[in-house]
């Protein structure tokens, strides 16, 4: 008896590895396990129906076996990754409750004008200045407005911008730059 199961075979093992691809991450190790007994099942079931005077080809074997060793080492990489990212996240967590009951401050030159909330801009000043001017920018680099803060001690220093530009007029919602113009006595 004599029975060609090769079309069956070649079809039957796409649709395994297609559905493994497709399946999700979570339930990956049994989406292998089943992809692994039923390749296991087909192969002997192929060995056993195959003519002895065609056996199956080498080629095809190695590659079916190949495919099979491709998805459980990339079904092992993601079972990885996924216990990775839960201790990545779990270093963050901890780093971050160190975190409590400090100040920290950000360096930047944007800000962000909701339309009623007059924005704060921060900056550092390496020594004194006789005469400080904050330059404020729209998203597209024009210049909204020029302040001038008059002279400034060495240090940190704050201003607060009432969302009015150069004209008078309210400045549109969104997010601005701000440039520090410092000079001293000389």
């Amino acid at each position: 008896m004599s029975t060609d199961i090769s079309g069956v075979t070649s079809t039957y093992y796409s649709q395994l590895i297609s559905s493994s691809d497709s399946s999700d991450s979570t339930d990956s190790t049994s989406t292998v396990d089943d992809l692994t007994n039923s390749f296991l099942t087909l192969l002997t079931a192929q060995m056993e129906y195959q003519d002895p005077l065609d056996p199956m080809d080498n080629t095809e074997y190695t590659s079916m076996l190949a495919q099979l060793t491709s998805v459980q080492y990339l079904s092992d990489l993601s079972a990885k990754m996924d216990y990775e990212q839960l201790y990545l996240a779990s270093i963050n967590n901890s780093l971050t409750t160190g975190m409590i009951g400090k100040e920290v401050t950000a360096s930047g030159n944007s800000i962000t004008f909701d339309g009623t909330t007059s924005p704060t801009i921060s900056y550092d000043l390496d020594t004194a200045a006789a005469t400080v001017y904050v330059n404020i920018y729209d998203d597209s680099g024009s210049l909204v407005r020029t302040i001038s803060c008059g002279s400034q001690s060495a240090g940190e220093q704050e201003l607060t911008w009432d969302g009015y530009d150069k004209n008078g007029d309210k400045a549109d919602e969104g997010t601005y730059t701000f440039k520090v113009l410092a000079t001293d006595t000389d």
